[in-house]
């Protein structure tokens, strides 16, 4: 979550002066988007604004991921604006979003990229976009209208015990040979703009490359004291060097 990456940097300080360094979001969450967001930042320097979207191909969550979202399910969806975290309003934008491969309808979600890009790029409006269906688009809708009854905290332990007993991917296959896809677009204030796309292997199997990817790199001594992002710190090309990525 977006507060997670917060509370990292408020122990930047400490960190640097204890000289060890601290780093949320190792994984497809936020290595991904946080190199597009630098890569865009540095074809144009005057961006202003920084919209990010992913996608999941066979799309498929985790037990874990499903409990985080289903913990968060009644909270207003968080954007960036003029350098603040805000709330976008009662219901998330949605947009439309060519990933190459596929076009798919995107909806709003406060994904950590609010937090980290905002630090690596200092872009100061930031929006941050996930693929979905016309089924999943109709239920955050209505979610958002029932709000006060998904907050109740007996609703709240049903949905996450139902959670429980129901959810078990991603599968072996989806692992495997499941990929998952960015689209980064920047804009300035005189109109000039920006995109890219990228591709690479399942958010999951791409977290546990990754982590243990930047883990060898500290583990080398390569690495800053405080905190850093991935993409401030190991640079925009990070996520190339993990196999089977391709951006263009």
């Amino acid at each position: 979550e977006y507060g997670v990456f917060q509370l990292a940097h408020s122990y930047s300080q400490s960190a640097r002066d204890a000289g060890i360094m601290l780093m949320s979001g190792t994984g497809f969450d936020v290595v991904p988007t946080d190199c597009i967001a630098v890569y865009l930042k540095n074809l144009l320097p005057s961006a202003t604004g920084l919209q990010l979207a992913f996608a999941m191909r066979p799309s498929g969550v985790s037990r874990g991921t499903a409990k985080t979202a289903a913990m968060h399910l009644e909270a207003e969806t968080m954007i960036r604006h003029s350098g603040a975290l805000v709330s976008s309003g009662k219901f998330p934008k949605i947009i439309d979003v060519n990933f190459g491969a596929f076009r798919s309808k995107a909806i709003g979600i406060s994904w950590g990229d609010i937090v980290t890009a905002f630090y690596s790029t200092g872009i100061p409006n930031i929006e941050v976009y996930v693929a979905a269906d016309k089924k999943f688009i109709r239920n955050i809708f209505m979610t958002r209208r029932l709000s006060w009854f998904i907050a109740i905290k007996w609703i709240k332990n049903l949905l996450l015990r139902t959670i429980d007993a129901r959810v078990s991917g991603p599968s072996i296959e989806h692992l495997t040979s499941g990929r998952c896809f960015v689209h980064g677009m920047v804009k300035d204030d005189n109109g000039n703009s920006r995109e890219v796309r990228l591709e690479a292997p399942n958010g999951y199997r791409l977290t546990a490359l990754m982590c243990v990817h930047i883990a060898d790199k500290v583990l080398k001594g390569n690495f800053k004291p405080g905190y850093g992002t991935p993409a401030e710190i190991y640079g925009s090309e990070l996520i190339l060097e993990i196999p089977n990525v391709k951006r263009w």
